[in-house]
């Protein structure tokens, strides 16, 4: 249990790397933290004329991407894609959507999450996948290389024949 704990460290440390290189502008639309789901949420609850705390835009911007449903617990939705979205507290995801493709690297994991999730970003997968202690023990298997085939430009033109003298 240890490692595992060490692995999500490692890999919210690799997230914050790579947030804290981008512009200011852009974090905000880059994840959804646990703070601003809540707030999309209540947003979405709120009845035509009256107004979010957060402004008139960010109600807008909240009614034009996203829905909810109660099942048990409010869950956020995309419209665009219909799934789940997660906030930025994607570990749990990530692994399990990793470990249900056995592993399989970026691409297959990567297609796992898009079919089932939305707001996960293709760059977390990738440090997802550095800090995965199973992928990088396992070597991958070489391919062999390819032997050229002879091509015949007639018949038995390839043929090596002992001349005897008679």
């Amino acid at each position: 249990m240890a490692d595992d704990e060490q692995q999500k460290a490692d890999f919210y440390r690799l997230v914050e790397e790579q947030i804290s290189s981008l512009e200011q502008k852009r974090i905000a639309s880059y994840y959804i933290t646990q703070e601003r789901y809540d707030k999309v949420l209540q947003a979405l609850q709120l009845d035509k004329g009256v107004k979010c705390q957060d402004g008139s835009y960010f109600k807008f911007w909240a009614t034009k991407n996203f829905k909810f449903h109660e099942i048990g617990s409010k869950i956020l939705y995309c419209k665009k894609s219909s799934c789940p979205v997660v906030p930025k507290e994607v570990f749990d995801t990530i692994k399990r959507c990793h470990s249900r493709v056995g592993h399989s690297r970026r691409d297959k994991t990567w297609v796992e999450i898009k079919n089932n999730y939305s707001w996960i970003r293709h760059g977390f997968v990738e440090l997802y996948l550095r800090t995965c202690p199973g992928c990088s023990t396992r070597v991958p298997l070489k391919k062999p290389a390819a032997g050229r085939p002879i091509i015949s430009l007639g018949f038995m033109t390839r043929m090596q024949m002992d001349l005897i003298d008679i």
